[in-house]
């Protein structure tokens, strides 16, 4: 529940910052990959990745301060009220993975752009393989009471090596 609940608040800014930019870009990075114009592409993306990232990464790195007021107006009432604290910690940490997952998100509408959908299948193969392995070894070292901060740090694990990994494979394909 903490951990879902933490994640909803999360893609708050996501849906409202990143899938605004993407859905708007979609057009230019199809035009520029019809054409052929990779270079375009790749600057059309950088532009609108600098633009996302200019209001997550503020948002993410406010998170640690404001994450237990967060959980206090969210949670700190009713019948999770005696537990709101539990939750900021999750919060705080999914700031980080927030930055990874926005990049990970926008680079993958490049590769959906090019038709590159085997691309971004081994990307989320990845994703999913290092979510996984973090998760059972993250959970296994820690107590009930700190499961959610431990699947956070597998979540961002994950975005991460998806962010580099898609970085890497654009860099190859030019």
């Amino acid at each position: 529940t903490i951990y879902s609940s933490a994640f909803l608040v999360m893609m708050v800014p996501h849906s409202i910052i990143t899938v605004s930019l993407a859905t708007a870009i979609l057009p230019r990075l199809s035009a520029r990959a019809a054409e052929g114009d990779r270079r375009g592409l790749a600057h059309t993306l950088a532009g609108t990745l600098r633009a996302a990232l200019a209001v997550v990464i503020p948002f993410a790195a406010l998170m640690p301060i404001i994450a237990t007021d967060v959980a206090n107006v969210v949670w700190g009432h009713g019948a999770a009220a005696d537990a709101f604290t539990r939750y900021a910690p999750s919060l705080t940490l999914f700031g980080a993975g927030l930055v990874f997952f926005t990049v990970h998100y926008l680079m993958l509408r490049g590769f959906y752009a090019l038709e590159e959908t085997r691309t971004v299948f081994f990307i989320q193969c990845a994703v999913s393989l290092t979510n996984i392995v973090a998760a059972i070894v993250l959970v296994a070292r820690t107590d009930a009471e700190d499961t959610s901060p431990a699947l956070v740090l597998a979540y961002t694990a994950a975005y991460a090596v998806g962010s580099a990994v898609a970085g890497r494979l654009a860099d190859l394909h030019g």
